[in-house]
């Protein structure tokens, strides 16, 4: 079962959507209008100034944030390296001693061309071991260092790596140190901390000039960009739009058929329902399954299924009224929303529309074929108001119909009684 094909309804829905700006008359000279004035030369330059000093405030954070994470990786590289090569690392950080072989492993492990100091910390903050014990190079203590007990301060209380960027003065340290403290567990249980100093200074040096000059040329290049026609740009955004239009047509119909598809069918439904609610009078779902289509896949192939699932869905959307629906449903399952009826009256020119097109053989490969189908009726609001309950009645109708054999219209309840002369409906099943 599967034509997808656009109503009539659907396309005038289609027609009455607002187009891309560009494409209304005068829109795209509106839009790149401008006056001449103070403003004009005001105007760019204090954009040029915004842009320059985001991209600049932009370019030292993100320079600072690299820095940051590259003294996190050696804390974090180093901490590991001391867990593989230090037998016991948990051991002295839990008892605060350390026998020689583990100082001289301490020693060996921390030797790293970018590292300059590493002390162990019990599980309170308090140093266990640092400074020259661990590393013979490393230089005088520094005399008051906050950053580094806030560090171990906010590692203690977040159980995680802290990590920070700083210059410093003083002698025999780089200018710039990356400062890390890493949290060392075992078996869950905080054993103590690693604080690693790291030398960044030319870390420092490299990525804020990199991400400085980068931020210039950015915007050098962006005020180049907007002295572009703007032409250009409005046919860009008319191909997105294009793009963006396609993607939303896709998501509601059937790609092969067109025609609505079951969730946009469903929302047509709803919408019917509504308005013969709001409005008066009636409103009718018909739910199609054409006859031995199976039979057509299975004889002549899947494409010449295809064929006669389009050609089904255009001779249903010329059998319906403009304020219909046909929609398809998945596989050769169909429905049509007739709405709104002013009396039962009104659907029969419709059933008789669609009795003569499905009648007429479809030539599919040069080969003719009739597209016989059997039809299950439910009307609203005398089978339902709502679109669930108004679907399975409708189907239920049409699974009667299949059963009593092909080319049956079904009501889900007998119509009401007609006038006197007119001939009566097809019973329901």
């Amino acid at each position: 079962m599967p034509p997808h094909g656009r109503s009539s309804e659907a396309l005038a829905v289609a027609r009455s959507v607002p187009r891309p700006l560009a494409s209304r008359p005068g829109a795209l000279h509106d839009a790149l209008a401008f006056r001449v004035g103070p403003r004009v030369l005001l105007g760019p330059l204090l954009v040029l100034a915004v842009i320059l000093a985001t991209g600049l405030g932009l370019g030292w954070w993100l320079a600072d944030r690299l820095v940051r994470e590259d003294a996190r990786f050696v804390a974090a590289s180093t901490s590991d390296l001391l867990r593989k090569l230090v037998p016991g690392l948990e051991t002295i950080l839990e008892t605060g001693t350390a026998t020689a072989e583990q100082r001289g492993a301490l020693v060996r492990a921390a030797d790293r061309s970018r590292v300059v100091a590493v002390a162990l910390l019990d599980r309170t903050g308090r140093p266990i071991l640092g400074g020259r014990e661990i590393l013979p190079t490393a230089p005088s203590p520094l005399p008051d260092d906050a950053t580094a007990r806030a560090l171990v301060a906010e590692a203690l209380a977040q159980r995680d790596i802290r990590a920070a960027v700083r210059p410093v003065h003083a002698p025999g340290w780089p200018a710039h140190v990356g400062e890390a403290v890493v949290p060392i567990a075992r078996d869950g249980r905080l054993a103590g901390l690693l604080q690693v100093s790291v030398d960044l200074s030319d870390k420092v040096a490299v990525y804020r000039s990199t991400f400085i000059w980068s931020s210039i040329v950015v915007a050098a290049l962006f005020l180049l960009a907007a002295a572009v026609p703007g032409f250009f740009l409005w046919r860009r955004l008319e191909a997105l739009e294009a793009a963006a239009a396609e993607v939303r047509h896709l998501a509601f119909h059937d790609p092969l058929t067109d025609l609505p598809n079951r969730l946009l069918f469903q929302d047509r439904l709803a919408q019917a329902i509504a308005r013969v609610r709001r409005e008066g009078g009636r409103g009718a779902l018909l739910i199609l399954d054409l006859d031995d289509f199976k039979a057509v896949n299975d004889a002549h192939g899947h494409a010449a299924g295809d064929q006669l699932l389009r050609a089904v869905a255009r001779r249903l959307t010329r059998a319906v009224r403009a304020t219909d629906t046909v929609a398809r449903l998945g596989g050769d399952e169909f429905a049509l929303v007739i709405a709104p009826l002013a009396s039962l009256d009104g659907l029969d020119p419709v059933l008789d529309r669609l009795r003569r097109e499905l009648a007429r053989p479809v030539t599919v490969d040069d080969r003719p074929l009739v597209a016989g189908a059997t039809i299950g009726i439910a009307l609203f609001p005398d089978d339902g108001d709502e679109p669930d309950p108004l679907i399975r009645r409708a189907d239920g109708a049409l699974y009667r119909g299949k059963a009593k054999g092909r080319g049956t219209i079904v009501w889900h309840r007998e119509p009401p009684a007609e006038p006197p002369g007119r001939p009566p409906r097809a019973p329901a099943g």
